[in-house]
């Protein structure tokens, strides 16, 4: 009997987990009321039987972007440090409903928002940015502008010109850049970054400087203004957010290697 009594006790659930579960169902509350006060960081609302309720935003807290006084909302809440003050997890407006009584619609998280807006950017046939980066061969500093058209002909391939200006110590240029850009397929489309190659056609304007001066001499000024066509070939990262990463190489003209940084709107 004994035994018998022993074994039971040893495969029996732990009563433990049910008890935990059960606090966590009785911590979670949810409320109706209208909004009395707002801020970025607390909310105040009063309920139909005329009682006050304040709460606390954090980060995790979904709701919507603007909460008026007198708006009917729905909040759903964990308990905070304090005895009297809730962290608020969910705060739903009430939308009338077809029969006219309140609906409360859950607001759609920020992170959803925000990846709803990079696909929007990121599948739009035009698109406008900047660039910043450096130039070797010779040094400058690089600073530009870019658009972005298409995709064309198919979902991987667009058409990104760009316009930059170069200034260095002894180097000055003013380059057109008619690149086209392939995204490789071995990214998934989904994914938040893909990387592509490219290459087109280059239109340099280059001014250099130089001042000398030798013993005896009273010194050699001289300007050389020179235009020169060259091949664009170039690779990078493209993240969903808008910014990427690129190395472009030129052949035939001036620099002879572009690390480049930019972000598309």
């Amino acid at each position: 009997m004994l035994g018998a009594v022993l074994t039971a006790l040893i495969l029996a659930p732990p009563a433990t987990s049910q008890t935990s579960t059960s606090a966590s169902d009785r911590d979670e509350r949810t409320v109706s009321g209208t909004v009395i006060s707002s801020s970025p960081n607390t909310l105040v609302i009063k309920t139909d039987s005329g009682s006050y309720h304040l709460y606390i935003f954090d980060q995790y807290t979904i709701k919507p972007s603007s909460l008026a006084s007198g708006a009917l909302v729905q909040v759903r809440s964990i308990p905070s440090s304090e005895r009297e003050l809730r962290v608020a997890t969910v705060v739903m407006l009430a939308m009338l409903s077809s029969t006219g009584q309140p609906k409360f619609e859950e607001p759609v998280p920020a992170s959803i928002r925000q990846l709803e807006k990079a696909i929007q950017r990121e599948t739009r046939k035009f698109g406008i940015g900047l660039r910043a980066g450096v130039g070797l061969d010779p040094e400058v500093i690089l600073v530009g502008v870019h658009a972005r058209l298409g995709p064309f002909f198919s979902r991987n391939l667009s058409f990104r010109p760009n316009i930059e200006f170069g200034f260095g110590e002894v180097t000055k240029l003013f380059a057109i850049n008619l690149d086209g850009v392939y995204r490789l397929p071995f990214t998934p489309r989904e994914g938040s970054w893909s990387a592509y190659l490219g290459a087109g056609p280059n239109f340099s304007f280059i001014t250099h400087s130089f001042e000398r001066a030798e013993a005896g001499d009273r010194g050699i000024d001289f300007n050389d203004f020179s235009f020169e066509a060259g091949l664009n070939i170039l690779t990078g990262i493209q993240f969903r957010s808008g910014m990427f990463f690129e190395a472009k190489t030129t052949i035939y003209a001036s620099p002879v290697l572009r690390l480049i940084m930019g972000y598309t709107f």
